[in-house]
């Protein structure tokens, strides 16, 4: 598409020129997929949504030619997939020493502190942006959340959809460095 554009505009381009409408059909399509996913047993099918949608927007801002027809059918394809993906993930072999994870029962509070160790060394790994992003998006409770966030959306200039999308990524990238810093996944592959 050799346009500059931000990949989620593209995405509501193509499900219709009116903006509203489009983002009614994001929300359609992205339920769609997730009760396809709940029928399939699948206990984070919001996430494998939002991934399979992800995966599509990325690959719309990669194609020369631009994309024609419905969209759901690839997407379910992606959604699909991930959600394979994630099943084989869930049955990783434990490490060899586990002895020094923090078990339910022993000191809770020593567990609890290596955790926000972990979040912290994590925040550290994050670039500034990203880190002061999510800080503030978890900032606030209850009504103060819901209209703080509204207002960061459009202080951004994407919508509140493109926000949740893009704090679930920077979530997504926490919760893996997490679990690697606490040995519950193996480290990346580097070659």
């Amino acid at each position: 598409m050799g346009q500059d554009t931000d990949p989620y505009t593209i995405f509501l381009s193509l499900l219709s020129p009116d903006r509203d409408v489009a983002e009614n059909k994001f929300r359609d399509i992205r339920r769609r997929l997730a009760r396809m996913l709940d029928f399939r047993g699948c206990a984070c099918s919001y996430e494998l949504a939002d991934d399979a949608i992800l995966d599509f927007v990325c690959h719309l801002q990669n194609r020369e030619r631009p994309f024609e027809g419905d969209p759901i059918a690839y997407l379910n394809t992606v959604a699909y997939n991930l959600y394979l993906a994630h099943i084989q993930k869930q049955f990783l072999p434990l490490p060899d020493d586990i002895s020094e994870w923090p078990h339910a029962g022993e000191d809770e509070a020593k567990g609890k502190e290596q955790l926000h160790k972990c979040l912290d060394r994590c925040l550290e790994k994050l670039n500034p942006e990203n880190r002061d992003l999510i800080l503030k998006y978890y900032r606030w409770d209850k009504q103060a959340k819901i209209e703080f966030r509204k207002d960061l959306a459009k202080a951004l200039g994407i919508s509140a959809n493109a926000l949740k999308i893009k704090v679930y990524h920077i979530r997504k990238a926490l919760g893996a460095c997490i679990e690697e810093r606490l040995g519950l996944r193996p480290p990346p592959e580097t070659e």
